[in-house]
């Protein structure tokens, strides 16, 4: 019943349910924690966790879960590896879950030393031959900046399935290796794996990044007609950034207005970028009409209309930017040091080490 609960989205039955529970079975208690977990509540379910008599792995795998998915001003928290360590120090030894759930955070955060410390151990345990872990480790070394050893990783896989493909493919686009990339799509096809939405995304942003408009066209049509897929928001967003970043800023919009799909706002915003980079006003005039009500077109129409010198049209885009209820999102940074990720806010003052820090900054601005 606390699953029925959970999955209704009934939390607060679900706990009331196992709080007069007279014996409280593990299934009863993970499901709760769980339950915590995929509603965004990490503080109860780690209040309810502490509470447990014997914990076990899934448990932990669901903690650890909580928090990954747990962003500060969108950017990946380094106290994953806290909770990891305390794991270890309790005598749980992680599973495929748990490494397949802690690696993309070596990733995310460009934690190198427990990059080598996650692979190490998935080598030591027999997971070398694990298809979730392993293509796992695929995006993390890319996002760590090495390239050439995601790429080993995949060359060492005995058993690639999609995911792999797409890891690979992924962080050769990352990379701006786009034509190893598109070479790598014709070496999957040609190995017999059908393309999905997801490997259609990386080979249109990696023609996007790289102007081949023929080639994107090509790949964009071929979804469709040779493969049933139906492009999705995301593709449609990587042909209107292919042809903006390209200066056919016409083609793009008419692209806009035909299509289907209902497109997210980033998009529009890309669009809008591309006008300001190729100095069309008018088109972005229009473009930020359909985004009149966000901050981030704002922006950027207010900086059109500076470039070009219609400051009575910029002063009242910005004016209405600054009654809106949108807020620039924190700038977020990090660095590892001696095994610890360190990370820094936007104009932040409250950094235990910013007396030492603000020393070394105006060294090197006053040498």
């Amino acid at each position: 019943m606390i699953r029925g609960y959970i999955h209704n989205h009934r939390v607060e039955d679900a706990r009331k349910l196992l709080t007069e529970m007279p014996h409280r079975e593990t299934v009863a208690w993970n499901s709760m924690i769980l339950g915590f977990v995929q509603n965004g509540r990490l503080e109860d379910a780690l209040d309810l966790f502490t509470q447990m008599p014997r914990p076990n792995i899934v448990l932990w795998n669901s903690i650890l879960q909580g928090y990954v998915q747990q962003v500060i001003g969108g950017y990946q928290s380094d106290e994953t590896f806290v909770l990891y360590s305390h794991m270890l120090q309790s005598g749980f030894k992680p599973d495929q879950g748990t490494l397949a759930t802690v690696i993309p955070v070596c990733g995310a955060l460009a934690a190198h030393a427990w990059r080598r410390s996650m692979h190490l151990y998935a080598i030591k345990v027999g997971f070398e031959s694990d298809t979730v872990v392993i293509s796992s480790l695929i995006p993390m070394y890319a996002k760590c900046g090495f390239l050439n050893e995601a790429v080993l990783v995949f060359e060492r896989m005995i058993d690639r399935n999609i995911v792999a493909w797409n890891a690979v493919i992924a962080a050769q686009v990352c990379h701006g290796c786009a034509f190893e990339a598109l070479n790598r799509f014709v070496s999957m096809i040609n190995a017999g794996f059908a393309p999905d939405h997801v490997t259609f995304t990386d080979i249109l942003t990696a023609c996007a990044h790289s102007g081949l408009v023929d080639e994107g066209w090509k790949y964009f049509k071929a979804m469709q007609n040779d493969w049933n897929l139906i492009p999705k928001p995301e593709h449609c967003a990587c042909m209107v950034d292919l042809l903006g970043r390209s200066g056919l800023l016409a083609e793009a919009y008419e692209l806009v207005k035909q299509l289907p799909v209902d497109l997210p706002a980033y998009t529009w915003e890309t669009l809008l970028s591309c006008c300001r980079v190729h100095g069309n006003s008018e088109l972005g005039q229009l473009v930020s009409q359909k985004l009149v009500n966000r901050q981030p077109s704002n922006v950027l129409a207010s900086n059109i209309y500076a470039a070009k010198g219609m400051w009575e049209d910029a002063a009242n885009t910005q004016e209405k930017l600054n009654h809106s209820e949108f807020k620039k999102e924190v700038a977020c940074s990090w660095i590892e040091l001696k095994g610890q990720v360190c990370q820094f806010m936007s104009n932040e003052k409250s950094h235990p080490g910013m007396k030492d820090i603000n020393t070394v900054r105006k060294s090197f601005c006053n040498p």
